[in-house]
């Protein structure tokens, strides 16, 4: 399971979770049958962000909901090999 949320003092966060309680933190993941394919997809787009892979806080504040929700949508049609238009999402 996926989690996210904002925190007051940390802002917007993103665990999951596995059947036995055991949770991790991540900047973007993924889940389900392609996972892997998906999460190596958002890893190299984290990674070309401004500060992405040294500076988390610093890449966060860079990004604008419309382009957290454009990098999502570009993870779902990359995996699925499917070009999404805006009425299908």
């Amino acid at each position: 399971m996926i989690m996210i949320g904002i925190d007051p003092e940390y802002g917007p966060q993103v665990f999951k979770l596995d059947p036995a309680g055991y949770f991790v933190g991540f900047h973007a993941t993924a889940a389900g049958q392609k996972q892997q394919e998906a999460m190596n997809h958002l890893e190299k787009k984290w990674k070309r962000l401004p500060g992405g892979s040294d500076d988390a806080s610093a890449a966060r504040e860079t990004l604008s909901r419309a382009q957290v929700i454009e990098m999502a949508i570009e993870a779902i049609s990359t995996v699925h090999a499917t070009d999404y238009k805006a009425g299908e999402v």
